[in-house]
């Protein structure tokens, strides 16, 4: 089987795409490394040959190469994750949209679930401890954008049958 892990080598990705491929799972990365570092997955290339693709999550589904002809997962984490960076560069609120939408299409082209890294700062307006039966209540930028693309994800399993799990 074989996955697809967006952002997959910064932190969090680097380990998940570490644990897809310790259970067996051929594993590709895609990232633009611009907050993620190739030393974080250089021995899992090694030790488990995974394939990296230095590129834009945008670029999906063209920017895999032609041996990729399947996909069974995407587990999506391409996205930066500073609040303060959608305040200094607004335009990543649109990029990060488009790059959603581009998973989302690749997800309906192959057929295969998504998974997606959302942010318990959705919930930001309420009281702590945060729990996800709580109203969304976004309180800047990134907030507002990780809502919105687990709405675009609900929306794209509603009307194209594909799984989504934020």
């Amino acid at each position: 089987m074989r996955v697809l892990v967006t952002g997959g080598a910064g932190f969090i990705g680097s380990h998940v795409a570490e644990l897809f491929a310790k259970h067996g799972f051929d594993v590709v990365v895609l990232d633009n490394l611009s907050t993620g570092n190739r030393a974080n997955i250089d021995e899992l290339v090694i030790d488990y040959d995974i394939k990296v693709i230095e590129g834009a999550v945008a670029g999906l589904p063209y920017c895999l190469p032609d041996e990729i002809d399947s996909l069974d997962g995407i587990i999506h984490l391409g996205q930066p994750s500073s609040s303060p960076l959608y305040w200094r560069y607004p335009e990543l609120f649109y990029k990060t949209i488009q790059e959603m939408q581009a998973v989302l299409q690749t997800a309906y082209r192959f057929s295969c679930p998504v998974i997606y890294a959302s942010s318990s700062s959705v919930y930001a307006g309420n009281e702590i401890p945060w729990r996800e039966d709580m109203r969304i209540e976004p309180w800047d930028r990134y907030s507002e954008v990780k809502y919105i693309c687990e709405r675009m994800g609900a929306l794209w399993a509603r009307r194209q049958g594909i799984k989504f799990v934020a």
